[in-house]
């Protein structure tokens, strides 16, 4: 037995299959999937907070708040240099500088994760797993002055 193929409406007169839009996605550059990512993740967050009270709606919506796309690729950009020894003493100063900035988001971040754990009584790990929150690809990597990884 065939499953049941699903598709989305585009307009009121056309339909298209998911897995066409899964692929037209991945012909996309990976700044714009990772936009489209941030865009999806926006608006499950904003589904899944239909029965929340206005706290952990508010709460959701910090916790999915998110640096620039540019900022980040401007990050990775001088992470590359700093692996490849080519980075300046200006690209470092900027590199450090959105690196701070990462990281002070990041705790941010996993403070209101801490707090809706607290308002649900649960723990972090299994609010974590429920809105299924990960730790970004572009909050890995090596601080070259500490060697201390970002996480």
């Amino acid at each position: 037995m065939a499953a049941a193929t699903k598709t989305i409406v585009i307009s009121n007169h056309s339909d298209i299959l998911l897995q066409d839009v899964l692929q037209g996605v991945s012909a996309l550059e990976t700044p714009d999937i990772e936009q489209f990512m941030f865009n999806i993740g926006q608006l499950l967050a904003s589904r899944k907070s239909t029965n929340l009270d206005k706290k952990e709606t508010q709460l959701l919506k910090e916790i999915n708040h998110s640096l620039p796309i540019v900022l980040l690729e401007r990050y990775n950009q001088l992470l590359a240099n700093s692996e490849a020894e080519t980075m300046t003493a200006d690209e470092n100063e900027e590199y450090l500088a959105i690196h701070e900035k990462i990281q002070r988001l990041n705790v941010k971040r996993y403070k209101k994760i801490q707090n809706l754990a607290n308002l649900r009584g649960v723990s972090v790990p299994t609010v974590m797993k429920l809105y299924r929150f990960t730790i970004p690809k572009q909050c890995y990597g090596k601080n070259i002055l500490s060697g201390q990884m970002i996480i």
